[in-house]
């Protein structure tokens, strides 16, 4: 399954509608005839490295000052079933920070994220804190089965999911639990298969 969503670029050599790709694991973006693809979006390597030669601001390698906006269609919970709502995503790149900013339209309304930090885990948390009381996103965010990595990770992604091990998974209350954890995968936020079951408070070690 793959994921696939109308994006507008802007850099400073210009602003052009583009698409951005993802499995689950790795984004994918076709931008000025080139390839991009990274786990994040602040690591996003140019597939050929002859885009390095091309109108783009690498940094170490990676794909820096630009912003990237996009809709995401993210199903929620609310009264007993589930929905689709449109998930407005805008994200900036620079070689000294990230930031991300959300907005869910419900209905006629909108609720946004604090816009205040560089990741989603802390953009999403925001989120979800000013929605009206019943509504849940529904995505790996928010699965009982995905967690992080005690060492962090970038500013999106650097999830793990454990629902082919999840017995194992819900037994873990500790970082020496996680850690000698196996049989995950790689997954982000915004991702959604088949077998997501709501987050119950205190699961894994987020919790």
């Amino acid at each position: 399954m793959r994921f696939d969503y109308p994006a507008e670029y802007s850099d400073a050599f210009g602003r052009e509608s583009v698409r951005l790709t993802s499995d689950g694991a790795v984004l994918r973006l076709e931008l000025r005839g080139f390839a991009f693809e990274g786990s994040s979006f602040d690591v996003l390597w140019p597939v050929a490295v002859e885009a390095g030669e091309a109108a783009f601001n690498l940094h170490q390698g990676c794909l820096v000052d630009f912003a990237l906006e996009f809709e995401v269609p993210m199903p929620i919970d609310r009264h007993g079933g589930s929905e689709l709502c449109l998930l407005f995503v805008r994200v900036e790149v620079t070689q000294e920070s990230e930031v991300v900013s959300l907005r869910l339209q419900l209905d006629d309304l909108y609720y946004a994220s604090s816009g205040r930090t560089g990741g989603f885990e802390d953009e999403l948390l925001s989120l979800m804190r000013v929605l009206p009381p019943g509504v849940r996103l529904r995505s790996c965010f928010t699965c009982a089965y995905s967690d992080y990595s005690p060492s962090g990770g970038h500013m999106f992604g650097g999830m793990t999911c454990y629902r082919d091990n999840r017995e194992a998974y819900l037994q873990v209350r500790t970082k020496h639990d996680y850690l000698t954890l196996g049989g995950g995968l790689p997954t982000h936020e915004l991702w959604l298969c088949g077998e997501f079951e709501p987050r119950v408070p205190g699961t894994g070690y987020r919790g």
